[in-house]
């Protein structure tokens, strides 16, 4: 998905802007300073948490995120259905927490490079090599990669990383000093340790569409049965894979709060086909 800078700027901005019904909160900021911002939509007693952005080359999920969290705000302000949907009693129950971009410093690392003045500027070059490659850039902007900085099952991060020979910042494969090590990945553990999640989804790029359920000892019944029931509905395929996890905000969630959570794995170019199906998934763990 190659975009201009100004277009990756817009989508920042629509994290922030054109809502009706929707309450914006600031979760905390980047190293760059730029905005982690969450979409809050409904009044309920559950909060589901739904997340995306951690790496830098998820700028279409976060482009899906932002989009869905307007829809749903357009449909609580008409009394406008989502497929079969009620969003006005969904909303009623539930409390919809959109974080889109947790890693906007490497998103836009990724889709448009970096600029001489940046303060990261000579940093990224060193990490990057002759190359001057940036298109893999998935870490943020210090060359930590975010989606496993998290404090679960955090030292087989480690173990991955001392096999791959990386043994400080890069752009993929590095994960920190230690759990929650980057202003992104502790600002987003403090919000929720204030507002906890009930039901939490993680969007990450993958090679194709799956859920992975969370089988941790705290949700792993939970989850499953969460992911099947998606499946039954959307016809997205389960798959187990507690790997993936180590590290994740999910699995942190899911042993922190003892909740379901689940991994939505997403193939890049993402269909209109595939895009319905997806909001009738997070809409259907909300209703459960």
């Amino acid at each position: 998905m190659s975009l201009t800078i100004e277009t990756v700027k817009e989508i920042f901005t629509q994290t922030r802007s054109g809502f009706v019904k929707t309450e914006v909160e600031t979760v905390g900021r980047s190293w760059l300073s730029r905005d982690i911002s969450c979409s809050v939509i409904g009044s309920g007693n559950r909060n589901v948490m739904v997340i995306g952005g951690l790496s830098g080359g998820d700028i279409e999920i976060s482009s899906f995120l932002v989009d869905l969290a307007h829809e749903l705000d357009d449909c609580l302000t008409v009394n406008r259905r989502v497929s079969e949907f009620n969003v006005s009693a969904l909303c009623n129950c539930n409390t919809l927490n959109f974080i889109p971009i947790v890693n906007p410093d490497g998103i836009m690392v990724h889709n448009v490079g970096i600029m001489q003045d940046n303060p990261f500027y000579g940093r990224v070059q060193k990490m990057i090599g002759s190359s001057g490659d940036l298109s893999e850039w998935n870490a943020n902007i210090r060359g930590t990669q975010l989606d496993g900085n998290f404090n679960y099952k955090w030292i087989d991060c480690k173990l991955r990383e001392r096999n791959m020979r990386i043994f400080s910042g890069s752009p993929s494969g590095y994960f920190g000093e230690y759990p929650e090590s980057e202003l992104e990945t502790s600002s987003v553990c403090s919000y929720c340790r204030k507002r906890p999640p009930d039901t939490v989804i993680e969007f990450r790029n993958g090679n194709k569409t799956e859920i992975i359920p969370c089988m941790s000892e705290k949700s792993a019944e939970k989850s499953m049965r969460a992911s099947k029931l998606i499946y039954g509905y959307t016809g997205i395929n389960v798959v187990e894979n507690e790997s993936v996890f180590s590290g994740s905000f999910s699995g942190w969630a899911a042993s922190e709060f003892s909740c379901p959570s689940v991994i939505f794995n997403i193939e890049k170019n993402l269909s209109e086909q595939l895009k319905k199906s997806l909001k009738s998934a997070v809409l259907l763990f909300c209703a459960q």
